[in-house]
């Protein structure tokens, strides 16, 4: 069975945050922010927390308690 993007957002939300940047580069996606947005599609509580870099700020997304 294949994973999906999507389905691998999921899985590493379920070990810890992660960050924008970190989603972009780990599964290879142009825009992380569409990922979280099917989450939430399929009802999926994220709660995201800007975070300030040494390039600037980034999202950094997590399971909503």
């Amino acid at each position: 069975m294949k994973l999906y993007a999507v389905d691998k957002l999921y899985n590493a939300l379920e070990k810890g945050p992660i960050t924008s940047k970190q989603i972009a580069s780990r599964f290879k996606v142009a825009n992380p922010r569409d990922l979280v947005y099917r989450l939430r599609r399929d009802n999926v509580a994220i709660n995201t927390n800007m975070v300030e870099t040494r390039s600037g700020h980034v999202g950094r997304y997590s399971f909503a308690d």
